[in-house]
């Protein structure tokens, strides 16, 4: 079986149902797009791996805790509670955060422990902290795709050729 094989089913028969299953979400498992599911292989297997592994932690209504994080993942985006049938899609960003620190841990030996999703500002979708717990050592930003990451290049860039300009209030311009 592929990996992207095994990652539909595990949204199939895991990921979909518990998110589905707080009811205050007003998602029922038939409103799921599937065309959001733009996962690549590399991307499932390396999800697959954490997830396999046992290190994606449910707890409870579809929210995920992994590592060292201080902040529970979800994988889904849902419409307007006001629309109905309400729909929800695949989010990204945090399969493909789960599947990056896959790699740091297993291909690159980061203790599971010191790896974690989500900055506490939020601002970044990775972490590693230090051994004791006080510092973050490497702060990375998951985008999607080819053109988000050329964006953020951009930005930093822009930024970066001007260090005296004023930080952005909010948004991808003060995360860059």
């Amino acid at each position: 079986m592929s990996a992207r094989t095994g990652f539909d089913q595990l949204l199939t028969t895991a990921l979909v149902p518990e998110f589905c299953s707080d009811p205050s979400r007003l998602v029922q498992p038939s409103g799921f797009n599937d065309k959001s599911n733009r996962v690549s292989d590399e991307d499932a297997q390396d999800f697959l791996r954490l997830w396999n592994a046992n290190l994606v932690l449910h707890q409870g209504r579809g929210l995920y805790l992994i590592g060292a994080s201080k902040v529970r993942e979800q994988f889904f985006w849902s419409g307007a509670k006001s629309e109905g049938p309400r729909t929800f899609t695949l989010w990204m960003e945090p399969v493909i955060t789960v599947g990056a620190i896959a790699r740091l841990h297993f291909d690159f030996g980061w203790p599971f422990t010191q790896l974690g999703a989500q900055s506490k500002d939020w601002a970044y979708d990775i972490v590693a902290v230090s051994s004791d717990m006080t510092g973050t050592i490497i702060a990375g930003e998951v985008k999607k795709s080819r053109k988000e990451i050329d964006d953020w290049v951009g930005l930093m860039l822009e930024f970066g050729s001007n260090p005296d300009a004023p930080v952005p209030l909010s948004g991808k311009r003060r995360n860059a």
